[in-house]
């Protein structure tokens, strides 16, 4: 990527890097949610891995928009929904089913 700004490179200035920062969070709250043992129920699982898969957008989306207007790029928030959560809806909610199926399901096969 060429970046028109050095500086905003160098501070992490690309765009999908705020949807990685937004993954820590997203694996801590999933964490603590099996921890308190919401990973060993049906709904309890989809809901938990659900919140998790929306946490990296809430923290990617207001980084790709505030990144593009570094670059001089400025977003309406249509653009930015078509460009940063559009295109990814059904990946997420499928990898919070799979997610969310499968911890109660190996809990089961464990406890057999």
């Amino acid at each position: 990527m060429v970046f028109r700004n050095d500086r905003l490179a160098r501070l992490g200035g690309d765009p999908a890097f705020g949807y990685i920062i937004g993954f820590i969070p997203a694996a801590y709250f999933l964490g603590r949610a099996c921890e308190r043992r919401w990973d060993r129920s049906l709904w309890r699982s989809l809901a938990a891995c659900a919140l998790a898969s929306t946490i990296p957008f809430l923290i990617g989306v207001p980084y790709l928009w505030v990144v593009m207007a570094g670059l001089g790029t400025t977003l309406s928030f249509g653009q930015l929904m078509a460009a940063g959560v559009t295109p990814f809806i059904l990946g997420g909610i499928i990898k919070a089913a799979i997610g969310g199926v499968a911890l109660p399901a190996a809990w089961a096969a464990i406890r057999r």
